[in-house]
């Protein structure tokens, strides 16, 4: 029992500090990184490019750390038997590949969803200046 409440409580908590890590990637719209990237001093290339990449490496680590949550309580779920206790050398080849796979895979997918959201900053900000409302100073006399 203490083995079973010991492996799930860490696999639970490990889950939640992912939401709230996640939470925070996934309110941070493309407004927000609009106005992050410095645009009351200016437009900020690499600020911008930086802000893109954080939510975007935070949203995919919180895909991943769902995927091993999912992995987890799945194996904890599982009768065990003997053979369990030793290890496979299969198996850890398999896992290796697949983890190769997936860094991959998740590295291609940072660099696409990045640049959308890049894409998506640009737009808003070319459709805010033409508007002419973006970020206006309430000091600044008219």
């Amino acid at each position: 029992m203490l083995r079973t409440f010991i492996q799930f409580t860490s696999v639970m908590v490990t889950f939640l500090a992912s939401l709230f890590w996640l939470r925070a990637a996934v309110l941070l719209t493309y407004k927000d990184i609009a106005a992050l990237s410095g645009r009351f001093l200016g437009y900020n290339k690499t600020s911008l490019a930086g802000w893109a990449a954080q939510k975007t490496d935070s949203l995919i680590a919180g895909g991943l750390l769902s995927i091993s949550f999912v992995l987890q309580i799945v194996n904890g779920l599982l009768p065990m038997s003997f053979d369990d206790f030793g290890i496979d050398k299969i198996g850890v080849i398999f896992s290796l590949i697949l983890t190769i796979i997936l860094g991959l895979l998740c590295s291609w997918l940072s660099k696409y969803i990045k640049n959308h959201f890049i894409t998506k900053v640009h737009s808003f900000l070319s459709e805010s200046e033409k508007m002419g409302a973006l970020f206006t100073d309430p000091d600044r006399p008219n």
